[in-house]
């Protein structure tokens, strides 16, 4: 069964669009968290121990979350993503990323229908999950373009 998902989002315009560095902010959460588990993820990265000796410790941590965490965020999600658009979801699971069994696969069309033109986007998909390793690609659930590979660590004994 489709399921239609409405997003409220600030205005973005063309301009932005077409601008290589705003491709690279984060419109959705521009600032870094302060907060403690955050702190001591920062505290292990050498990419800010490199930056801190070039610039304030606020703009290192600025440029880490900018350009490393959320690389590319308003380009995947904005420019070639339909994040913040009006879609409709269809496919095995359309609320969850992942097959909520924990095995198995999960295909889904993420569909937009374009307000100015008559064209309709339907775009792909899928994600595995086992025991061992999970991975997906495509326009995910959000309508950003996005892919993720991560093993599970086996315990021996």
């Amino acid at each position: 069964m489709p399921i239609e998902q409405k997003y409220y989002h600030p205005e973005i315009k063309w301009y932005h669009k077409i601008n290589p560095l705003w491709w690279f902010r984060n419109i959705d959460d521009p600032m870094p968290p302060d907060n403690p588990k955050f702190n001591r993820l920062i505290a292990k990265s050498w990419t800010i121990k490199i930056l801190k000796f070039i610039m304030p410790k606020k703009a290192a941590i600025w440029i880490w979350w900018n350009l490393k965490r959320n690389t590319l965020h308003n380009f995947t999600g904005y420019v070639i993503g339909v994040a913040g658009r009006d879609i409709i979801k269809k496919g095995d699971y359309p609320n969850d990323r992942f097959n909520p069994t924990g095995k198995g696969y999960n295909k889904l069309w993420v569909i937009y229908k374009c307000k100015h033109l008559p064209i309709t986007l339907y775009l792909p998909f899928i994600s595995y999950i086992s025991p061992k390793r999970r991975w997906y690609i495509g326009w995910n659930d959000s309508g950003f373009l996005s892919a993720e590979l991560k093993f599970t660590k086996h315990k021996g004994g």
